[in-house]
């Protein structure tokens, strides 16, 4: 989360027609602590792998991603419309 979620929200203020879904995925020790059976992790569909992750959701699901450092405001644009 940190600081990705001021980008976040920033971003989805400036959208009426969007669809920000937020999940979460326990506390840090439970997500940790889960390995590769945490739900999110393990899900063939969704294969989290870090936090905070972006995932663009399609009609044939999980699409394109970005992960922790790469949640930039200078990105989002390009992110969201491709």
């Amino acid at each position: 989360r940190g600081a990705a979620e001021p980008i976040i929200k920033d971003f989805v203020s400036k959208y009426a027609d969007g669809t920000l879904i937020e999940v979460s995925v326990g506390d840090r020790a439970s997500y940790k602590g889960a390995g590769d059976k945490h739900p999110y992790k393990s899900d063939p569909k969704i294969r989290l792998r870090c936090i905070p992750t972006l995932i663009k959701w399609g009609e044939r699901g999980a699409g394109l991603r970005l992960q922790e450092e790469e949640i930039r405001a200078d990105v989002m644009d390009d992110f969201v419309s491709s």
